[in-house]
Formats: structure tokens, C-alpha cells, sequence
């Protein structure tokens, strides 16, 4: 209808004939006169394609006598005009996972020229063809373009096509135009859930430490909801921001007494049908120095020379971490159970070690203090430290280092 209206309006652009044609006038040897029509201005069968002329012969008589001839010329076409399209730009929506054979949408063009020259057929460009051709076909006659192939937003939410059309005239021009097809999403993938943690998988054992983040692919138009659906006793440390996924401790955590916890978070979107996934996070719970060393074992035993082991003491440390667990010894105090304690200081007479090993650091006379008592500390490696104390007897052997000595009768000068 519109190549029609168009033809319509150019046939309204007709110049007069003389514009374009001229009569010439030849006398023959018959003295009659041949006219002959000439063609002076080219013509264009889209602007006028029918020229209607009267041509008048009048004789010299009196009163003059006249015959008229219509003439009519139809002009021919040719192939001088490309196709035009309809639109600058075609674009069209089409659903995900939509069957093979899918309307998408119907290119349109028209050609001014007429006959073979004025039939337009649609083709898609050589790049295109190479890579949708296989997802897209165009009908060549009417310029409708189906879906010939798998349509998966999640591989290609948009393509990019080129259409060409062009006449089947001789020396045909082709035309191309852009088609932009876009692809509506569909839930047709469940949530991936992807696990990032913080703190090195771990957290301290201080309410509202955060401890990991459950990240979810979006969808489109999707708002991903969280839920936390472990049931066992441990859930109750724990909890969980519905809109972004952060998991928190939602109680004050003793490492000692929960070292290891596995939650399973299950994420479902918002669209319909509504898909879900599971997923399990595992949480260590990380060590703090919040345990002092306690003596377990104290291993006595007495002596009287100088360097000769007294005894070991040992303690442990509950904590978990190899720096905090870690337990070092010393001396803080000895106390002499003597009447006149002995003048030396209490460092040089015992030493400790690393292992709570206990030594003498010089002889000890059990006539001059038969009992010590000493002060141990014990320190862990943590930041603060912690210590813990306990004491420790020690008792002086008795060896046979003095000889009888006569109380009576006195001895006489």
C-alpha cells in the first residue's frame, strides 16, 4: 500500500510533454511533411511513467482545416533505485528456551522500481550468517525472521544482526539495516552460591565476629533470599543477614568447647517458578590465649649436691594455638624453713628450665635448712601472657658429712 501511495504521489510530478519531447518537421521530396517526435530531456519512469500528447495537422485552406492524434508514451523501467526500509533500526524481545520456528519480527522494505527490478528479497549479512545462522533464519520472500536454534540468556542476553535486502534487478545494490533482538530471562537456573571467607575461614571467639559471606549470581529482576537451615544445637551461635549473605556469631564462642561448626544455607530467588540451592560452609572457630597454664604434676625428690636435678614440675594450656600453648617455667621465690636461713639468694641456689626441670645451683646443707619452699610460674606464649603459679617442696637429704661429737663427760685441760 505504501509503494502504491509513493508511485501515487510521483505521478502527480509530471512536467509537461514539451519539456521533455520536441516536434521536428522534415519535408520530403513529395513535398508532404514527415513530423517526427524527439526526445530532449532524459525521463524517469518514478516521476512520470505515462506522457499523453496531442499532435494537431492544420491544412492552408480557408476557413483552415485541422485532424488530431493523441499520442501516448509509456516509459519503461529501469533498475535506478536501491531498497529503502521501512525503519532505521528493527528490534524485537523474545523469551528464553522459546521452541524453533519462534516469530521474531518482520523486516519490511520497498523499491520504487517495478518488475523484477522492484522485487526485493531479504538476506542476512555475510557476518551475521556465519554467526547466527544457526540460531536465526530470515524468509527470503517475506522478511520474516524465526528462531531456527537454542536461545539461552545466561550464553546471550542480546545479538546483534544485520539484515540486507536488495531487487532482483540487473546490477542490484544491496541495502542492510541493524536488528537487535533481546533476549527476556527466564528462571530456568537455580542460585549459585558462591562461598568467600573472611578472617582465613576462621573467626575469634567474640560475639559478632563476621565469619563468611554466601554470594549469589543475580538474576534478572531476582532478589535472593538467604536462610540458614542447619537445625543441630550449634545454629544457635550463628546468624545470618537475609540480604547479603554474611553469616555472624550471634553468641560468645569457647573454642574448647566448639572448635569446628558445619552450617548447610540454603538460598532461593524471588522469581516463579522459585528455584533453591544448598550449600555447606564449615567454620574454626580460631584459638585466643584465654586459658593460664595448671600444674598437673609435680615429680619431687631431694638432694644436697650442687647441679643435681630436684624434680620436675609440668603444666598444660587448653588453648589451641602452638604460640598460646606454649609454656615456659621459672623460679619466682624460694623460702628457707630454717631458724637462720642460709645467706645466699634464692637464685643461686635453685634454676629451672624450659622443660620445669628443677636443679640446685650450689651444695645444700640439710643441718643448716632441711626444707625449701619454691614459688614456679609457669607463662604461656600468648599476647598478653597468662601465668600460672604453684609451690613445690623441696627436701634436703641427709648424708653423713658430720662426725660424732662428745656432749659429757666435758673434756678436761
Amino acid at each position: 500500500h505504501q509503494q502504491q501511495h509513493q508511485h501515487h504521489q510521483q505521478q502527480q510530478n509530471c512536467l509537461p510533454a514539451r519539456q521533455h519531447f520536441s516536434l521536428q518537421l522534415s519535408q520530403r521530396t513529395d513535398t508532404t511533411i514527415e513530423p517526427a517526435l524527439n526526445l530532449i530531456k532524459s525521463l524517469d519512469r518514478e516521476l512520470c511513467s505515462t506522457y499523453k500528447m496531442d499532435l494537431v495537422v492544420t491544412d492552408g485552406g480557408t476557413p483552415p482545416l485541422s485532424s488530431t492524434l493523441q499520442i501516448f508514451i509509456q516509459v519503461t523501467d529501469s533498475n535506478d533505485n536501491i531498497p529503502a526500509f521501512l525503519k532505521p533500526q528493527y528490534e524485537a524481545v523474545i523469551a528464553e528456551n522459546c521452541p524453533i520456528g519462534t516469530f521474531v519480527t518482520k523486516i519490511e522494505a520497498f523499491d520504487n522500481d517495478v518488475g523484477t527490478n522492484g522485487q526485493i528479497e531479504y538476506f542476512f549479512s555475510e557476518p551475521t550468517n556465519s554467526t547466527y545462522g544457526g540460531i536465526f533464519k530470515i524468509d527470503r520472500r517475506t522478511g520474516e525472521v524465526t528462531v531456527d536454534g537454542t536461545i539461552d540468556y545466561e550464553s546471550s542476553s542480546i545479538f546483534h544482526l544485520s539484515v540486507e535486502a536488495r531487487d532482483k534487478g540487473i546490477g542490484s545494490i544491496p541495502v542492510d539495516v541493524p536488528l537487535i533482538v533481546k533476549v527476556a530471562n527466564i528462571n530456568d537456573n537455580s542460585p549459585n552460591i558462591l562461598v568467600s571467607t573472611l578472617s582465613s575461614n576462621s573467626v575469634s571467639n567474640k560475639y559478632g565476629n563476621d565469619i563468611t559471606v554466601a554470594e549469589v549470581s543475580e538474576g534478572m529482576g531476582a532478589e535472593q533470599l538467604y536462610n540458614n537451615s542447619n537445625n543441630n544445637s550449634t545454629i544457635k551461635y550463628f546468624k545470618m543477614d537475609a540480604k547479603s549473605g554474611a553469616i555472624f556469631a550471634n553468641a560468645i564462642l569457647d573454642r574448647e568447647k566448639v572448635s569446628r561448626v558445619e552450617l548447610t544455607i540454603q538460598v532461593r530467588d524471588s522469581s516463579h517458578p522459585q528455584l533453591s540451592s544448598t550449600a555447606r560452609v564449615r567454620i574454626h572457630v580460631r584459638d585466643v590465649n584465654d586459658h593460664k597454664p595448671i600444674f598437673f604434676v609435680i615429680l619431687p625428690s631431694s638432694s644436697s649436691s650442687s647441679d643435681s636435678e630436684v624434680g620436675t614440675v609440668r603444666a598444660y594450656d587448653d588453648d589451641a594455638d602452638p604460640v598460646n600453648n606454649i609454656v615456659r617455667y621459672r623460679i619466682t621465690s624460694v623460702q628457707a624453713a630454717a631458724t637462720s636461713p642460709p645467706t645466699l639468694s634464692s637464685s643461686s641456689l635453685f634454676s629451672s628450665s624450659s622443660t620445669g626441670l628443677i636443679r640446685t645451683m650450689t651444695s645444700l646443707d640439710r643441718e643448716v635448712c632441711a626444707l625449701y619452699v619454691l614459688t614456679i610460674e609457669a607463662t604461656d606464649g600468648g599476647s598478653p601472657p597468662l601465668t600460672g603459679t604453684t609451690t613445690a617442696k623441696v627436701y634436703i637429704q641427709d648424708r653423713n658429712d658430720n662426725r660424732p661429737i662428745f656432749t659429757w663427760p666435758q673434756s678436761l685441760n
